[in-house]
């Protein structure tokens, strides 16, 4: 679980140590989101994935 502004590079950082394919996003408590590590690797309008 992250808070909205959470910066990128703890949430990939999360994704690293977890090992899981999705983080849950919450804002004041409450689910506002998930991120999937496969969405957040993509570089938009492109099809290209940056590093794993």
């Amino acid at each position: 679980q992250v808070v909205e502004n959470t910066p990128l590079t703890e949430v990939h950082f999360l994704f690293s140590m977890l090992k899981s394919p999705f983080v849950f996003v919450t804002r004041k408590g409450i689910l506002a989101g998930i991120i999937m590590k496969k969405h957040l690797l993509e570089i938009p309008n492109t099809g290209y994935q940056v590093m794993k």
